[in-house]
């Protein structure tokens, strides 16, 4: 134990051991009063007062993640920003946070295990898609640019069109369109594919701009930000 933690006792010891078991990362008071079998003002008072030993760390109220024994400085100590993703701000870390409906969740997505934690992440693939559909968390359309750029120059981009089509927003192959013949991303058979599976109406290129700019007719986008095939940033 180093000098950064306080003592526990044996009892707590056994209690936190329970709370923690089976690769559980985050606990809440809810957690704690179902598993210790406590009332909910004692199970939040003795979650902060571990908190204040340096056992668990505060993720925000009323929930907490445990820290290793063997960390250094436990006040300071960060689990893996992945896995703690379940909000806008925790342990320092601020994060987009978006819903999307079950079904949206059941294609284009991989597990990847982080620590004991399987998490979901999108495949190269739906995280292009993702992107062109909303283009801020993205970085802006101009970051999705450099994303597609790269993608395009290690896939294959016929499955582009086929997540599209699943995800259901228009849009998307509007902006795939324009950016892939700006940037010079594809050939005339891949851009036939994007324009005919086109919809009637504007979408602008860049949603989180202002609805300015010029319209390009073909690919039905309002260019409200612009890309260059020299240099898509």
């Amino acid at each position: 134990m180093n000098v950064y933690r306080s003592g526990i006792s044996g009892r707590s010891r056994t209690l936190l051991s329970r709370l923690t078991g089976r690769g559980r990362q985050l606990v809440t008071v809810g957690d704690a009063v179902d598993t210790l079998d406590l009332e909910r003002t004692e199970a939040a008072k003795l979650l902060a007062r571990w908190a204040e030993q340096g056992w668990l760390r505060r993720v925000r109220r009323g929930m907490y993640i445990a820290v290793p024994v063997d960390a250094e400085h436990p006040a300071q100590w960060s689990a893996d920003p992945l896995v703690i993703a379940t909000d806008q701000t925790l342990l320092d870390h601020r994060y987009l946070v978006s819903s999307v409906s079950s079904e949206k969740l059941e294609w284009g997505i991989r597990s990847v295990w982080q620590d004991a934690t399987r998490i979901g992440m999108a495949d190269p693939t739906r995280a292009i898609v993702d992107v062109l559909d909303d283009p801020s968390i993205g970085g802006g359309i101009r970051h999705c640019a450099e994303m597609l750029t790269t993608y395009v120059a290690e896939h294959e981009r016929g499955l582009l069109l086929d997540y599209a089509d699943r995800l259901g927003n228009a849009a998307v192959l509007k902006r795939l369109g324009h950016l892939c013949e700006r940037l010079e991303l594809a050939d005339d058979g891949f851009l036939e594919e994007c324009e005919r599976r086109l919809s009637a109406g504007i979408a602008l290129l860049d949603p989180s701009l202002p609805e300015r700019g010029e319209r390009d007719t073909r690919w039905r986008v309002r260019v409200n930000s612009r890309v260059r095939a020299d240099d898509p940033s």
